[in-house]
């Protein structure tokens, strides 16, 4: 993915959107190798790369140096996490997970109180939503969520006196975290990473589905495709070429392999998938 064309505004979306359940990157991956960028553009694409690829480590950062200040003040903990999960409630998968716990807790006591937490139901005309998706949570539209738990943090910050030393986390976190990314030479598993996320955007415009089938042509643009990524990210230096029938693997197979989630790292997928071509 060249990350240079990358607006912030498709970053924040993509980080919106995405699963953060995955677990953090390993330390000695993340602390590996640091190189000066040679230009604004390199960095700025090495900027949203890493934003993306260690998402999950920045944000464990940025909580620990926040505990750290909230030791002085321990009431500002419980402000910081009204306020984390004001901003958590932003991401869709988080808020339906949220959503989903908190009504998995209450049937066990009130399966009537949890029936009146589902969200409502979308009428679908002609196979496609009526209206624009929304995000529930229990039950709720999640701007009232928002703003119940950003009320009670703002009452916190308020009354403990403590925004002052949050403020100064914030900063040093926020800084911590820009200086990492800036010099944190993208490796190859981040390369793989994003290329998967490109090429899975792509494959969703040509769906293989029982309606719509796609033509061979297609198909062959999205192997050029794949092809031309590996080429141009320096993933792989020698591509295996071969007859698919020769090998007993279709064509439809070998996108399965591409996009599915099978076992092994993304690397050995690729390899394999490409062998197949």
């Amino acid at each position: 993915m060249d990350w240079g064309n990358v607006t912030a505004e498709d970053l924040i979306g993509a980080l919106k959107e995405i699963d953060w359940t995955s677990p953090p990157r390993p330390l000695n991956e993340f602390f590996s190798k640091f190189t000066i960028p040679r230009s604004y553009s390199k960095w700025s694409s090495r900027l949203k790369c890493n934003l993306y690829y260690y998402r999950t480590n920045y944000f464990l950062l940025i909580l620990l140096i926040l505990g750290v200040a909230c030791i002085l003040r321990p009431l500002a903990i419980l402000a910081t996490a009204l306020s984390a999960l004001a901003i958590a409630f932003f991401n869709d998968s988080f808020a339906a997970s949220f959503s989903e716990k908190v009504t998995r807790t209450v049937r066990r006591f009130s399966p009537h109180l949890a029936a009146k937490m589902r969200p409502p139901h979308m009428p679908v005309i002609r196979g496609h939503p009526s209206a624009k998706k929304s995000v529930y949570i229990c039950g709720q539209p999640r701007l009232l969520f928002v703003l119940l738990f950003s009320a009670a943090s703002f009452l916190l910050w308020y009354t403990s006196g403590s925004l002052l030393y949050v403020s100064w986390a914030h900063v040093i976190s926020i800084f911590v975290t820009v200086l990492h990314a800036s010099f944190r030479t993208p490796n190859l598993k981040a390369r793989l990473n994003t290329f998967r996320e490109e090429f899975r955007a792509v494959w969703r415009n040509y769906n293989l589905s029982s309606e719509s089938r796609v033509e061979f042509s297609n198909r062959k643009w999205i192997l050029n495709f794949l092809i031309h990524k590996c080429l141009e990210d320096e993933l792989l230096c020698w591509l295996p070429f071969g007859d698919a029938a020769a090998n007993g693997k279709s064509m439809e197979t070998y996108y399965k392999l591409v996009v599915g989630s099978g076992h092994g790292t993304v690397f050995s997928r690729l390899v394999v998938c490409v062998s197949l071509l």
